[in-house]
């Protein structure tokens, strides 16, 4: 069995920008992230190719509110929640 994968986000809640860093893709692996609004519409996704480099997204045309993210890699995911706040 391979490690997990863990997704950190920072800050959270956020304003103007949010961090991503992922540890557990394996070598030939990326890592997907989606957002998703509450009602489960998809508002923005990135691909994070490298462990413990954080990615950073501008939420400058994100609304305030609830969001959640799911991350996946391989046969992995993790799903969390982000809140946004301007």
């Amino acid at each position: 069995m391979e490690g997990n994968l863990q997704v950190i986000t920072f800050p959270n809640p956020a304003s103007n920008e949010i961090n991503f860093i992922v540890d557990g893709i394996t070598e030939n692996e990326s890592c997907q992230i989606i957002i998703y609004d509450i009602n489960g519409r998809q508002i923005t996704e990135l691909q994070l190719t490298e462990n413990r480099t954080p990615k950073m997204i501008s939420l400058s045309l994100i609304n305030s509110g609830i969001y959640f993210y799911k991350a996946i890699s391989g046969d992995k995911v993790v799903q969390n929640k982000l809140v946004i706040i301007k």
